[in-house]
């Protein structure tokens, strides 16, 4: 018979004994004593096993010694305190321990030190309190209220940049600096894994500051706001939407002027590549018996144009 775990056992035993199967019959069966057998069918679940007592160590004898330099060290300075090589040593040299190991004294003094502590009233040795800090916060300045002025430096450029009213600020080693783009990816990261945001098939989701950029730029210009100024708040020279439409949102106004020929270029050689390559099409294709000569549709005859 394969041998089996005992809720699988007491499973059995039961099926079987619903089945009209004797006591003794199950006991033949399963090679089990009857006292199995009553417990099986008393409960489906298998009584808790037992905590075995805890094993003797050889530093028992020694704890209470090893307690009271603990204690001790609670009112010493900083530098007079006992490491746990030299309680090792203290312990071997004034109260005659032998055949205990440094790695078993450390392990007590790691669980033992915090207990002696709480003990003591002391507390925990790390305490923290939560703080909650409202967006550019700690680059505000509390007098007159404005953003200072910072330099970033540029990992691309491999330069600091003109000063600037960064928001994302924060004081590190006494001095206020602006949050590096490798940090800032880090915290997103962090902030995306405790909200455990996932996507629609269960993968967790990554934010990028680009992303913000985006939201940012869509809620600015879905609110009203003039897309070309949306642009230099973003710090883009021009916005190629913008230069497509030629018009503010919303609204449809154009604004003639406002796009320079740096940036309509691409879209006009975009817009005559894609003029030669239908002539090329236009030109090869054969037309067929019967059928009208077919008209390229950038041909004047069609009547419409490609800007």
């Amino acid at each position: 018979m394969p041998r089996m775990s005992k809720i699988e056992l007491f499973a059995a035993i039961r099926r079987d004994a619903a089945a009209g199967m004797s006591g003794r019959a199950i006991e033949k069966k399963y090679r089990i004593g009857r006292r199995t057998v009553s417990a099986a069918m008393s409960s489906a679940l298998p009584p808790p096993r037992k905590a075995m007592p805890p094993r003797g160590s050889k530093l028992d004898p020694f704890k209470l010694a090893l307690d009271d330099i603990l204690r001790a060290d609670l009112d010493a300075p900083r530098k007079q305190r006992h490491t746990v090589r030299r309680i090792h040593h203290r312990l071997l040299d004034e109260h005659g321990m032998a055949d205990v190991s440094y790695q078993v004294v450390r392990t007590y003094v790691a669980d033992r030190k915090p207990k002696i502590r709480a003990e003591s009233g002391r507390g925990p040795i790390k305490v923290f309190f939560p703080q909650t800090h409202r967006p550019g916060a700690e680059a505000v300045k509390a007098d007159d209220g404005k953003v200072p002025l910072q330099q970033r430096y540029d990992t691309h450029e491999r330069t600091f940049g003109p000063p600037l009213p960064h928001l994302l600020q924060r004081i590190t080693h006494h001095r206020l600096q602006v949050i590096p783009p490798d940090r800032i990816r880090e915290l997103l990261a962090d902030v995306a894994r405790r909200a455990n945001a996932v996507d629609v098939d269960g993968t967790p989701l990554r934010f990028t500051p680009h992303d913000f950029r985006r939201i940012f730029s869509t809620e600015t210009v879905n609110s009203g706001l003039p897309i070309h100024i949306a642009a230099k708040l973003l710090g883009q020279r021009k916005h190629p939407a913008y230069c497509r439409s030629n018009a503010t949102p919303r609204t449809g106004s154009a604004r003639p002027g406002k796009c320079s020929g740096s940036a309509r270029s691409p879209l006009s050689k975009r817009a005559s590549v894609t003029s030669q390559r239908r002539n090329s099409r236009s030109s090869t294709a054969t037309p067929r018996k019967g059928s009208a000569k077919a008209v390229p549709k950038h041909s004047p005859d069609r009547g419409s144009t490609i800007c």
